[in-house]
């Protein structure tokens, strides 16, 4: 079966999107806590986060990951990046696997298949003041069978990737376009779509 990994160009991008700026900027010398819940082999978003913290000079972060497939290349276990980083765990399911009951940043791209129960997962965990960041097809925002969830817990903002990534390396593009939804722990009054273009520099 194919593995889809996601590039880390796109984890990299979530980090200097405006959500990230307008959201850490009043708290930067607060550590906090990251969570990638199916984080894969290269737990991109991990990598992405302590970047984005070291070049924000945001204090130091707990970071954290989970992945349901055993035997992957351990890339991060023993990096000083990474605080816990378990394999063979089944995020929807019962045990709890970290020690860290809230979250100040859930960011992962999900299986699109049960990215609902993921995303209502990460909601349960989230700190009342954090953000939770799904990489998402644009038909999330589609179905009927979500709408209910879309109406009573909408998005603080959608960011419309304008570039489609690749998945699996040597098979070009991916047939959908992505987006990123960003949450926060209750429900937004006003969502606002914006293009994933990232800010300038300072």
């Amino acid at each position: 079966a194919d593995v889809y990994q996601t590039p880390q160009w796109v984890a990299d991008l979530a980090f200097r999107l405006p959500w990230w700026r307008e959201w850490r900027e009043p708290w930067t010398d607060v550590p906090f806590k990251v969570e990638e819940p199916g984080c894969g082999e290269t737990a991109p978003f991990l990598f992405a986060a302590r970047r984005a913290c070291i070049r924000d000079n945001v204090l130091t972060t707990r970071l954290s990951g989970c992945e349901l497939r055993r035997g992957l290349p351990r890339l991060l276990f023993g990096g000083p990046a990474v605080s816990e980083l378990r394999e063979g765990v089944d995020y929807l399911g019962p045990q709890t696997w970290s020690q860290f009951n809230e979250h100040d940043l859930i960011i992962t791209n999900p299986p699109f298949s049960i990215a609902m129960p993921f995303l209502v997962r990460g909601l349960e965990r989230l700190h009342p003041h954090g953000r939770l960041v799904f990489l998402l097809r644009l038909g999330w925002l589609e179905s009927q069978e979500r709408l209910p969830f879309h109406l009573s817990h909408p998005p603080i903002e959608v960011y419309v990737l304008p570039r489609r990534p690749q998945f699996i390396p040597g098979k070009g593009s991916d047939a959908s376009g992505y987006l990123f939804a960003v949450y926060g722990k209750d429900p937004a009054t006003v969502s606002r779509l914006r293009w994933a273009v990232e800010e300038p520099s300072p």
